[in-house]
């Protein structure tokens, strides 16, 4: 009996020390190691065209006169190339046909910057515009389309103290 406790008594103590946690040092940490997920590959690798940028309320603005059925002042197929406006100042850049403007008389000429300035009155942000052809200054005998000039009327009256 007295080897069948010599046997029992340690494998007990080994158990309670099993159960106790007291089983000597700590096994070495492990390196941590940081898996970063790659994005999936495109199924397709053709690359989507960009949007073509909306329309600004000048372009719309240009276009709409431009469009305008009946007596246009402006010579036909006159386009609107571009209209940037920087500073408050609108340049508009019409493709070559607008040239002919120089044509059809001083009084048509003034009837269609009258138009431009009146179509750009409506919007808040431009205060002046200035004309190009092909994106060189429009050369005309009447008036100087180059030199930025107001889109309104100057509604100052003298005594104003302004």
């Amino acid at each position: 009996m007295v080897s069948r406790v010599r046997f029992v008594l340690p494998c007990l103590l080994l158990v309670a020390a099993a159960l106790c946690g007291c089983h000597g040092a700590p096994p070495p940490a492990q390196p941590q190691v940081n898996i970063v997920p790659t994005p999936p590959l495109a199924k397709d690798p053709t690359p989507v065209p960009p949007t073509p940028p909306a329309p600004s309320k000048v372009a719309e603005a240009v276009n709409a006169l431009l469009a305008q059925p009946g007596s246009s002042p402006f010579p036909k197929g006159t386009q609107l190339k571009s209209a940037v406006v920087t500073d408050g100042v609108a340049v508009l850049d019409f493709s070559k046909e607008f040239n002919g403007l120089g044509n059809l008389g001083d009084s048509v000429e003034s009837q269609a910057q009258k138009a431009l300035q009146k179509a750009l009155a409506a919007i808040p942000e431009v205060q002046k515009m200035r004309v190009t052809v092909e994106g060189k200054p429009y050369d005309s005998q009447v008036t100087d389309w180059s030199t930025p000039f107001s889109v309104r009327h100057d509604t100052t009256k003298a005594g104003d103290g302004q």
